[in-house]
């Protein structure tokens, strides 16, 4: 069977199963998509790319988790938004350090 033919969600479920390829075509049908997503977040392309691949690792160690309740994109695409929010706080917080030692040595 030609897997580019399924959908996300037939792809997933074959992954859950134990299809490694179902996980690989995924991973090449979203892995552009996921890093311009992210970049629309941090505005650094190589932020976004590391994201983007935290974000299929996330997908890949928790494949059991995804329901068929919602379309796998959004549960993706959630992945990615939580994972990009993320890294903003943990930049903004270390600006902020910067800025407070900065002060306290002024």
């Amino acid at each position: 069977m030609d897997k580019s033919l399924l959908t996300d969600e037939e792809l997933i479920i074959e992954f859950q199963g134990g299809d490694k390829d179902s996980f690989n075509y995924l991973v090449n049908r979203y892995k552009d998509k996921l890093t311009n997503f992210i970049y629309r977040f941090t505005y650094d392309i190589d932020s976004a790319e590391d994201l983007a691949q935290d974000t299929l690792l996330k997908v890949y160690i928790n494949k059991d988790s995804y329901k068929e309740l919602y379309k796998f994109s959004t549960w993706m695409y959630t992945i990615a938004k939580n994972l990009a929010f993320t890294e903003l706080r943990k930049k903004k917080r270390k600006q902020l350090k910067v800025i407070k030692l900065g002060d306290r040595y002024l």
